[in-house]
Order: C-alpha cells, then sequence, then structure tokens
C-alpha cells in the first residue's frame, strides 16, 4: 500500500499546547514591557524594537530574535527543509526572497515589539490510483527533488510498472523513483499474463517459474503463481520465446543463468529490489532497452555520483545553443563555467565533469541526446584513468548504475545492444547497493561535500561546477601517490582510435568537438614522462583525432600549490588560471574558424 512521508503533509502553523500557550503569553508581556520602557526613553534615546520568531520546524532562522531601531525592517535568513515554502506570515508587510537556497525574510518597517508567525507548506504531487485501489496521494515536490514515489498501488490482476502523465497511458512513462516535473501523474497498469501461459512449482514459502507457452508480443509476470509469491526464475524458463517485452514483478530476487536464452526479448522491465541476474541470464538476447524502477531507498543520493542527473537535468533543459565540458572529478573541480558563460553569450555552459573511473562512453552517449548542430563539446580525458575516459571498451560497470540511481531513467537513453556485460554490472551495483545504509532523495549534492560532510553553503553552482571553498596547497609536491602516465604506453594508438569513434557520434550530428587536457600537478606524473615522451604523446593525439586540440600538454600541468588534496583537483586559485586558459584557448579557435569561413 502507499504510504506519505511526514513531508507529504500540508504544515501550516500548529495547534498550540497550554503550556506553549502560557510561554508565549509571558514572552508577549516582556516584549510589551520593552517596548514600552523604549517608548519612555525617547527624549535620550531612540526607540528600539524586538522581534522574535515563533518556533517553525520547517524553516530554521539564522537568529531566534532580532532589535531594530522603530521604523526600521528587520531580516532573517531561514534554511528550510528540502520541499518547504513560506506561504506568508502574520505580520502586516514584509518581503521575501530565496537567495543561495535560503529564504531571506524582510520585516518592513517594524513600530513595536512582536512575536511573528510564519505560515509554511509543501509543494505537492498528486499520485491517482488510475483504477488502482485507495484514494490518490499527495506527496511534497519540489525543483530539487522531483524523484517519483516509489510505492505502488494495487489493481487485481494488474501490475504497475510505473506512473503515466496521462490517465490512458498515452503521455511520458516514468519510472519508480525516476525524476519528473509533473504535478499529477496516474499509475501505468499491465495486465498480468494468464498464470496458465506458465510453467512453475510451488514450495511451501514461493513459486519458481520453470516455463511458458505464452503467444503475446508480451510479456507480465504476476507476482503471485499458484497461490505463492514468485521469488525465482529458472534457468531455461523463457528459453526461445517470442514475446519481445517483458515486465518483471518486484517479488522476483533471482533470475538464473539461461532464463532468457534465445528469446527475442527486446524491452525488460525489472526493480531494483532484485538480488541475482547476470549477463546469462539473457544470454543471445537482443535486449535493447532496460526500465529499471527503485523500490529500495537510495543510496548514493548526497554523493557526486547523485550529482551527474542534476548535470543531466541541466543539458536536457537547455535549447538554445550549449557549451558543454566532459571530464571526469577534475571537471567538477576545474572550471568556472560562470566566466565561460560571460566570455560567450551566445552560449548556455553545462559541466558534466563527474567521476572518472567509469566508462565514459555510457555518459557520452546521454550527453549526446541532448546535443545538437551548433553545441560544442569540449573533451578532456583524465590520463591517471585512461582505458575509462578514452571510451577503450564497450562494458558497463557498476558505477555506471550508481551514476544513475536518482533517475534510473537515464539507462533507458541507451541502446545496450552496443554494449557488454550489463546484467553482470547491474548484479554487482545491486549487491553493492544492498551492503549501504540508506538514504533518501531529500539527500542533495549540493548540501555535502566530497567526503559526505554537510556544507552550511552550496557546494554545487547551477552549471555543474563543485564550489566547495578551496585553498592552494603549501607545498609543491605529489597530493596522492597515484601518478599518470604521460606517455604512448599508455595514451596508446588503439585508445585513441576508440575515443575518435566514440567523438564522431558528436561531430555526425553537427556537434562542434573539442579536445584538450585536464589539469595535472606536474609532480604527479610517472618518471617515464619526460618532456620527450610527452611532445611524442601530443603528436600522437593531434594526428590521430579528427577532432581539433585546441591546446598543449605542457600548459594544463601546474604547480602543486594549485591543487586541492588530489592531484588533478584544482584550489580555487588554480581553477582561475585553468579557465582563463581555455576561455583563451577557445576564442582563439573560434576566431580562426570565422576567418576561414
Amino acid at each position: 500500500m502507499l504510504s506519505m512521508s511526514r513531508k507529504g503533509n500540508i504544515f501550516r502553523g500548529r495547534e498550540d499546547t497550554p503550556v506553549l500557550s502560557f510561554i508565549k503569553y509571558i514572552l508577549f508581556l516582556v516584549l510589551i514591557a520593552v517596548c514600552l520602557f523604549g517608548c519612555g526613553r525617547q527624549g535620550r534615546k531612540k526607540a528600539s524594537c524586538i522581534v522574535v520568531l515563533e518556533d517553525c520546524e520547517d524553516a530554521v532562522p539564522d537568529r531566534k530574535s532580532a532589535e531594530a531601531d522603530r521604523g526600521n525592517d528587520i531580516s532573517f535568513t531561514l534554511t528550510l527543509k528540502n520541499g518547504c515554502v513560506i506561504t506568508g506570515t502574520d505580520y502586516g508587510e514584509y518581503d521575501l526572497a530565496i537567495k543561495n537556497g535560503k529564504a531571506v525574510l524582510m520585516l518592513k518597517d517594524v513600530r513595536y515589539s512582536t512575536i511573528v508567525r510564519l505560515y509554511t507548506t509543501y509543494e505537492c504531487r498528486t499520485y491517482f490510483p488510475n483504477g488502482g485501489e485507495g484514494d490518490p496521494v499527495r506527496v511534497s515536490f519540489s525543483e530539487q527533488i522531483s524523484n517519483t514515489l516509489t510505492e505502488p498501488f494495487i489493481r487485481e490482476g494488474y501490475l504497475q510498472s510505473g506512473w503515466n502523465t496521462k490517465p490512458d497511458g498515452s503521455g511520458e512513462y516514468i519510472g519508480f523513483g525516476s525524476r519528473c516535473e509533473e504535478k499529477e501523474l496516474y499509475a501505468q497498469w499491465e495486465k498480468e499474463t494468464e498464470e496458465s501461459d506458465f510453467a512453475f512449482i510451488c514450495t511451501e514459502e514461493s513459486a519458481i517459474v520453470t516455463g511458458y507457452h505464452g503467444q503475446a508480443v508480451r510479456c507480465v509476470l504476476p507476482d503471485t503463481l499458484g497461490g505463492k509469491t514468485v521469488r525465482v526464475i529458472r534457468q531455461g524458463a523463457f528459453a526461445n520465446a517470442e514475446f519481445t517485452e517483458f515486465v518483471c514483478s518486484d517479488t522476483v530476487q533471482t533470475i538464473e543463468a539461461g532464463a532468457f536464452e534465445n528469446s527475442r526479448v527486446e524491452a525488460v522491465t525489472l526493480f531494483d529490489n532484485l538480488l541475482q541476474i547476470s549477463d546469462e541470464s539473457f544470454r543471445a538476447c537482443p535486449v535493447r532497452t532496460l526500465y529499471l524502477n527503485a523500490r529500495r531507498a537510495p543510496v548514493y543520493a548526497g554523493s557526486y555520483f547523485s550529482a551527474f542527473p542534476d548535470k543531466c537535468e541541466r543539458l536536457f533543459s537547455r535549447t538554445g545553443k550549449k557549451i558543454v565540458l566532459f571530464s571526469g572529478s577534475s571537471g567538477r573541480y576545474g572550471y568556472d563555467s560562470q566566466a565561460i558563460d560571460k566570455a560567450f553569450t551566445e552560449y548556455d555552459v553545462v559541466n558534466m565533469g563527474t567521476y572518472a573511473y567509469t566508462n565514459a562512453r555510457p555518459q557520452l552517449d546521454i550527453i549526446r541526446r541532448a546535443m545538437n548542430a551548433g553545441d560544442i563539446l569540449i573533451e578532456a580525458p583524465e590520463f591517471d584513468a585512461a582505458a575509462q575516459q578514452f571510451c577503450e571498451s564497450d562494458e558497463l560497470d557498476r558505477f555506471f548504475f550508481s551514476l544513475t540511481e536518482t533517475d534510473y531513467k537515464l539507462i533507458t537513453f541507451l541502446d545496450l545492444r552496443t554494449y557488454t556485460g550489463v546484467f553482470d554490472a547491474l548484479n554487482e551495483y545491486l549487491y553493492e547497493h544492498g551492503r549501504m545504509e540508506e538514504r533518501d532523495y531529500s539527500y542533495l549534492p549540493a548540501e555535502y561535500d566530497d567526503d559526505g560532510n554537510r556544507i552550511d553553503y552550496p557546494t554545487y553552482n547551477e552549471y555543474g561546477d563543485y564550489i566547495l571553498k578551496r585553498p592552494n596547497s603549501e607545498r609543491d609536491e605529489m597530493h596522492r601517490m597515484i601518478p599518470a602516465d604521460y606517455t604512448t604506453d599508455t595514451i596508446t594508438a588503439r585508445r585513441i582510435k576508440a575515443l575518435d569513434w566514440q567523438l564522431a557520434h558528436f561531430t555526425e550530428k553537427g556537434v562542434t568537438v573539442l579536445f584538450t587536457y585536464t589539469p595535472r600537478n606536474r609532480s604527479s606524473l610517472t618518471e617515464k614522462s619526460t618532456p620527450e615522451r610527452i611532445r611524442e604523446t601530443e603528436t600522437l593525439l593531434k594526428q590521430s583525432l579528427s577532432v581539433p586540440v585546441i591546446s598543449h600538454i605542457e600548459e594544463s600541468l601546474y604547480s602543486g600549490i594549485y591543487f586541492y588534496e588530489i592531484d588533478n583537483h584544482l584550489s580555487d586559485e588554480g581553477v582561475v588560471l585553468r579557465t582563463d586558459r581555455l576561455i583563451a584557448d577557445l576564442a582563439e579557435w573560434l576566431g580562426s574558424e570565422d576567418k576561414n569561413q
């Protein structure tokens, strides 16, 4: 059944207890006395007024009370719970603004001491059972937390596969836990395949699917067979099946190797409470699309992994020309995107740099969907993760699923026929997921640093830059014992060819792709990365890539002083140096292109 979190309630003040009313009464008398005392001394000193904010658990002020001369304004800065909105106060004239994620309340022309009450509510999304049991449910909603409810409704003979923006199913499909801006969503129902189409055995606790002889193009596995909960899909159960779409019940825990061997299934719907699955489960199957639904609480919310969906939201919302910055975490730490935005005003800037030690290929495939002719992609691979950053492999890994956890919808953007290791990676991800501490979607990456510490100011800006305050290092030396190799032993012709093939998909769409070098602590290179070997690497890249290389390796190597804890994470001053360099390189390239035209 659906359950409503506390945040789903509408808060507008609270009923006072007798004790609280008494306390407020005494406090009010004190305030009146203070006010009268101040007014009686006007001849000697201008009267002052004290304003106290009544306790409100949804909006916490920077100070409980404030004092000002009569006739002046008084302001409070309030930290709001995620999704909370201040709808008003019981004070007469006031201004309310949102700055840096906080609410600034300005009480105008304060003439007397008083207690001010805040009225708050939560923006809500309504979920309709759409033929299922129960009443519509309202749950808190905000632009920062737009993930959908993960609890399904119940409908006899049907399985809920997610949500839809239209009651007839003709709108946009949104999986459980994925992001959506719509304020009204309807249960999307899939009629369960008849029990007679399955062969199964029942134990005391559960049902095991052993065979299938249905003829429909779609198979929807019920959550019960023979009155028992379905837990296992056995080897060969759907071997050689003719259906092209399979919707799995969220009760299934194990899909054995060979379960779908040689079937024609192209689209698979699964839930993330699954415990065991592998590539062998779908051996010799043309699976193109995976719809993964959340039934577990997220564990990566608030981490840098969950920054990737945030960046994707900005990317897909921009309809004009874009400059997209792609790299690993050096990209998060390495750009002042606002400065780039000001330098190239006809473009919207999006910083997509997140994490280097996962295959960059699926990230680039997702990014490419949002890019069009006239856009610019700045590609800056990290050499210490060359295999992943140069798209050497077509194999997915568990970190890709970690990146998409707070918006599984992103997985549907991939054509899985072009990848290997999909379900092995999913299995590893689900295993690790089950070992981690649960969070909820209200954990936002902009509220934490990379170590999971809560920070009292935003750590990401709207562009996707990581803006944690980062001083210079005290010493010009290597910070972490992970050297980067800048030779052709690591940056091989094979790897360059793999990256060039991936970037060609962008240029085919009319996107301009420019290659540059990620920033690196010059003290953190391997011993064999001599100036001669570095020049050899740069020459090979320029000769082998079919896209322009707009910078030089030497210009990307900085003193260790300009890095923060890690040898490719720039300090605040380092960001300025690197951004100025990129702006100059990009302006020079664009200028040369204009001349050639």
